[in-house]
């Protein structure tokens, strides 16, 4: 099976998880959710590292792997884990407040991003045409955050933060599976996210109220560790403009969960800024494939 097609497959899968995820953080930090849960942010993105990392070392003690993963990068590989966290912990802040829909739609402004620091980071540099197209991207997250509405959440800003920090990433995954492979750079993350939000996680501390709760607070770690593993997977195949737009099928499954959840239907805003963000996105994809087809001449 050809890198490109696997790449794609382990985007879609990683995803899926991702929807999963969010979908479950919400239920968990919403106060208006159906479980009532009310936990605090900072001990749902602890225990997302927390309940797939103990599982992640569990095996690698298991298969005697554990002292093979040491990184030449220790601190590209501790920026990756802050950025990983940043982006969990700013997403999870907004949609304790924001539609799953709405955020999920910001969070697709992360393959312009990539596409503008691929070029200085990782050589990988765009053109004027998909220069325009990055544009255009950027206007359709402005329809969907909407900053000149006097109704504008402050959340959205909790969910652009989380977007700068995935778009980057996205970059340095790129750049570390390239030097060290995917299975050291998803290790030293995980270990990583579990170390650094510990202390914090335990001061705000709630303990969960049913058994439901806690059966949906680790499932958060099963499907922010899988979903983690396949979105590192596709990075270490191809290129990182090549694979980011595949992130647009996690709309779907963002907008029936938020439906069946909380009765959350996608705003005029959301649809039409969507359209322009998941379009120019498309245009991206194929400038990007054309040129890998052909020897790049003139713009790109």
């Amino acid at each position: 099976m050809p890198n490109e097609l696997r790449a794609a497959l382990f985007m879609l899968a990683a995803v899926s998880c991702f929807a999963f995820l969010d979908a479950l953080a919400k239920i968990l930090v919403d106060p208006a959710s159906p479980l009532d849960a009310s936990l605090p942010v900072i001990q749902v993105v602890w225990i997302r590292f927390v309940s797939h990392g103990t599982i992640l070392i569990g095996l690698l003690i298991l298969w005697g792997e554990l002292g093979r993963f040491k990184t030449r990068y220790p601190v590209s590989q501790g920026f990756r884990t802050i950025l990983m966290a940043g982006t969990t912990f700013f997403n999870f802040q907004a949609i304790q407040y924001l539609q799953l829909d709405q955020t999920v739609a910001i969070f697709f402004a992360t393959p312009f991003i990539v596409s503008l620091l691929a070029g200085p980071i990782l050589g990988e540099w765009v053109g004027m045409r998909r220069l325009l197209a990055i544009i255009t991207g950027f206007i359709g997250v402005l329809i969907v955050t909407s900053p000149w509405d006097a109704d504008m959440h402050w959340a959205i800003i909790y969910s652009v933060a989380a977007t700068l920090c995935l778009g980057v990433f996205n970059i340095s995954t790129r750049w570390l599976t390239s030097k060290e492979g995917v299975n050291v750079t998803f290790t030293y993350t995980v270990v990583g996210g579990f170390v650094l939000l510990a202390w914090p996680a335990v001061e705000a501390w709630v303990w969960p109220k049913d058994i439901i709760s806690w059966v949906a607070l680790l499932m958060t770690g099963f499907f922010g560790g899988i979903g983690h593993y396949f979105y590192t997977c596709a990075h270490s195949l191809a290129p990182a403009p090549n694979i980011a737009p595949y992130m647009y099928s996690q709309l779907l499954l963002m907008a029936l969960f938020g439906f069946i959840f909380f009765d959350d239907v996608p705003t005029v805003a959301t649809l039409l800024g969507s359209s322009l963000i998941i379009g120019s996105g498309i245009y991206l994809f194929n400038r990007e494939m054309k040129k890998q087809k052909t020897a790049p001449k003139g713009d790109a």
